[in-house]
Formats: C-alpha cells, sequence, structure tokens
C-alpha cells in the first residue's frame, strides 16, 4: 500500500536519499517525489521545467508502514508518514492509481496536448489522457491544467502541463 511521507519543504531529494540509504530494503518497495515538466515563458521562448508537483511530500509504498515509521524517526531529519486518528491511513485505490499514473514517469509528468469543442475538454496526448475527468480548471496563458487529487483525506489541487492546441466550437446536434 502507498503512504505519504511529510518533510521539510526543499528537503524532499535529501530526505528520499536518507530513506534509500538508511532504512531497511524489506521494509518498503520504493520511495518516489512526484514532479511535473512545465512550460515557462524565458525572455519570450517557452522552455520546459521541472518541478515538484506536490512540494514537502513523498510517496513510499509499504507492507509494513508501522516498522518502516519507527525507522524513519530514527533519521536525524524531520519526517513523519500521516496518520489519522492515531493510525496510518493508505491512499486510497483511486489515489493509489493517481499516484502510480504519476510515477511512471521517471523526468516527470511529461505536458499534455488536448483540444477544447464547446465547454469539453479532450486530451489527445501525454499522462492526462484518459483523466479529462480530473481536470477542474484550464489556464491556456500558463499552458497548465489545475487537477484534484483527494490527497491526505482532503482535496488538493495540483497543476501540470496541459498545452491546448485547439479550440473548437461546439459541434450542433442533429435532430
Amino acid at each position: 500500500m502507498w503512504y505519504v511521507i511529510w518533510t521539510t519543504t526543499g528537503r524532499e531529494e535529501n530526505m528520499k536519499e536518507m530513506v534509500e540509504q538508511l532504512i531497511d530494503h524489506s521494509l518498503y518497495e520504493r520511495v518516489e517525489i512526484l514532479y511535473r515538466i512545465k512550460n515557462i515563458k524565458v525572455k519570450k521562448k517557452w522552455e520546459k521545467k521541472k518541478e515538484k508537483l506536490i512540494p514537502s511530500y513523498l510517496f513510499v509504498e509499504s507492507n509494513s508502514i508501522e516498522d518502516f515509521a519507527i525507522a524513519l524517526a530514527r533519521i536525524p531529519k524531520f519526517s513523519l508518514v500521516l496518520q489519522s486518528g492515531g493510525s496510518f491511513f493508505p491512499l486510497s485505490e483511486k489515489e493509489e492509481e493517481l499516484v502510480k499514473s504519476f510515477i511512471t514517469h521517471d523526468e516527470g509528468i511529461d505536458i499534455s496536448k488536448g483540444y477544447i469543442e464547446g465547454d469539453n475538454i479532450y486530451v489527445t496526448e501525454g499522462p492526462l489522457q484518459g483523466m479529462e475527468g480530473y481536470i477542474k480548471k484550464i489556464d491556456r496563458h500558463k499552458r497548465v491544467a489545475i487537477i484534484s487529487m483527494n490527497l491526505f483525506d482532503r482535496d488538493t489541487d495540483v497543476s501540470v502541463g496541459l498545452e491546448i492546441v485547439e479550440k473548437r466550437p461546439a459541434e450542433e446536434k442533429k435532430e
């Protein structure tokens, strides 16, 4: 099952390395940081930039979360596995599916491409393909989609790259 580790912002990579070096690998399958690729405008040119999707958080897959949390507490940097009501809670199936789909992109969640037809968004390529239902809002100027993820038992909005290549009028319904 997947769980969430909270740590100090800006120390995620350091914490991931410490987990991999100091915690017995039998206590977890893998630990991941989610990244996204984002287009930013620099001197009138669009450039790709890699950044953390959800700063301060790492995701760990473990079947021994209690033992993992004890080992994590021994690391001299501040971090903890998120809990609710005194017990660890894993990501839901839907959350886990979303995290797994994002983890498959080693360099980060790449920029998707799509088009708008009327009020509907269609993603034609990239990691958001088939995930249109998660899109809450589009900022065409910044070339991002705001998606709503239910993580940590609350809604969390994150932005991922989405380039809208065309805006089409809504098709007329034939009677």
